[in-house]
């Protein structure tokens, strides 16, 4: 009797570690869809990978260790990837040619996935390709307010854009009422004016920083604004109408002058201004 006893208890034992075993294979997917990531993230294993050659590490779920030795390119247990937090660092101002660097290593990846980094200078030039590395190095030939695109992509969300502007100074240029004035004339000309107001008369310097500085006489209203070149004899003495003359409009609230610029030999050509 007492070895029956022994048998049907053997036998009990034995079905509860069966039923143990099922139970188990049974939760096996639930358990199994879920990687654990210090403690509090969770990543289905969905388009995911087995670590090659390495030992799987457990991460315990009640009495299963549910292996998580994979490469995941899934989802954040609970909710869609989320796409990267991106800081471009700034703000950003420098000097004509002077190296400026950009800086997006305060941008972060709420997955830990790594982030590969684009720019776009917004003067051109080529632009610097997906790379690791949060920070870029460029300069710019010419004053101006620039705006550069930051592309930054963790692989599997859509890339993040983010638009940025970088103002660049000249620190030769020169001071007070000053515009940078460029022409379609052939070769086209850039250079700098300062304007100076005598009782209603401008004298206009033109540097184009190449060039000895020259005069012009002009006169500014409502809007209006003209100047002629003048040229100096070599005894001083000065040459009205053998240099360019130019005729436009000048919006001082927006800083912007446009208009035409004639020659002394009849040919003509457009003009732009920016205030400085």
């Amino acid at each position: 009797m007492a070895g029956e006893r022994a048998a049907d208890a053997g036998r009990f034992i034995g079905l509860g570690k069966l039923a143990m075993v099922v139970a188990a294979f049974l939760a096996w997917p639930i358990i199994a869809t879920a990687e654990h990531h210090g403690g509090d993230r969770f990543l289905p294993y969905d388009n995911c990978a087995p670590c090659h050659g390495a030992a799987l590490e457990g991460a315990q779920y009640g009495s299963i260790s549910a292996p998580s030795c994979f490469t995941c390119h899934g989802n954040r247990w609970g909710g869609p990837n989320q796409s990267p937090v991106v800081d471009p660092g700034g703000p950003y101002s420098g000097d004509v040619n002077e190296p400026l660097t950009l800086d997006a290593s305060g941008t972060i990846d709420p997955e830990g996935h790594p982030l590969t980094f684009a720019w776009d200078f917004g003067d051109g030039s080529l632009p610097l390709p997906a790379n690791p590395d949060p920070t870029a190095i460029h300069a710019y030939d010419a004053i101006g307010t620039y705006t550069v695109e930051l592309t930054v992509d963790d692989g599997i969300s859509s890339p993040t854009v983010v638009l940025f502007d970088v103002d660049i100074t000249d620190p030769n240029a020169p001071q007070g009422d000053v515009w940078r004035v460029t022409t379609t004339a052939d070769p086209p000309e850039a250079f700098w004016i300062t304007i100076e107001d005598h009782g209603g008369v401008l004298v206009v310097l033109k540097d184009d920083g190449v060039n000895p500085v020259s005069l012009a006489l002009g006169m500014e209203y409502t809007g209006v604004i003209f100047w002629m070149d003048i040229w100096m004899d070599p005894l001083g003495n000065m040459l009205w109408g053998t240099g360019d003359t130019y005729f436009g409009n000048i919006n001082r609230t927006a800083g912007t002058m446009v208009g035409v610029v004639f020659d002394n030999a009849g040919g003509f050509a457009t003009f732009n201004g920016t205030e400085l």
